[in-house]
């Protein structure tokens, strides 16, 4: 998450998107205890909280989401050049 402001900041130069931010949602992590099957959130520490075994397999908040894509900063859009000359 934290390279795709830069890359779009670098790849929206020139155009409409220039100036967009990007807002993302994370999933909170979920892990489930391979010892003795117990799902739980991480507050801190890894161990299982139901047995304290360490092996532990994570189920989800590996991943994120984009929520939005604020062009309210973007830049107005320059005006496009004719594609060809007329005479």
């Amino acid at each position: 998450m934290a390279a795709a402001q830069p890359n779009l900041a670098h790849g929206a130069q020139g155009t409409p998107a220039a100036g967009a931010a990007l807002h993302f949602r994370r999933v909170p992590a979920t892990l489930v205890c391979r010892a003795c099957g117990h799902s739980y959130s991480p507050r801190q520490a890894l161990p299982c909280p139901a047995c304290g075994s360490e092996d532990v397999r994570v189920t989800a908040g590996e991943e994120f989401y984009l929520e939005a894509i604020d062009i309210s900063g973007a830049a107005e859009p320059a005006a496009a050049a004719p594609a060809y000359e007329t005479s």
